[in-house]
């Protein structure tokens, strides 16, 4: 359900991410605005970067995986997603994270993903995720479907 796949220098992207954070559009969900945040990275078509993004690491990371409907995901403190299913795996890079948060897919498997990786979650399954702390958690996050 979670594999872990490479080896991440999440601080160069978090540096980008920094200098750039001000200049994206949010779309914010849950009634107090502290539930999630999203930034699409991607235009409608699913594919080509926003101009922001281009030429910085998060574009780099974009392409090694080639991610479609790539986003910067942010989890609000004590904050659950929905149970879902998406139609894609997803590549998930943990950008801000602490002990609290987790992958929790309904057949029984609860997962902390730590920063300095990447990780393939087969999301088609039924899952959640959840942030039991204070604090914000930040992923990038893009469909896989090749």
């Amino acid at each position: 359900m979670i594999e872990q796949l490479d080896k991440i220098d999440h601080l160069e992207i978090l540096n980008d991410f920094y200098k750039l954070e001000k200049s994206l559009n949010w779309d914010i969900y849950g009634l107090d605005g502290n539930q999630s945040k999203q930034c699409d990275l991607q235009h409608k078509d699913e594919r080509s970067i926003i101009e922001q993004i281009s030429e910085t690491s998060i574009e780099k990371y974009i392409k090694y995986y080639t991610l479609y409907r790539t986003r910067l995901m942010w989890l609000g403190p004590k904050a659950c997603y929905s149970l879902h299913k998406d139609l894609y795996k997803r590549i998930h890079i943990p950008l801000i994270t602490n002990d609290q948060c987790f992958f929790i897919f309904k057949k029984g498997l609860v997962q902390h993903v730590p920063v300095g990786y990447s990780y393939l979650i087969d999301s088609t399954l039924e899952h959640t995720a959840m942030n039991g702390a204070n604090s914000w958690r930040l992923h990038l996050v893009g469909d896989k479907r090749s």
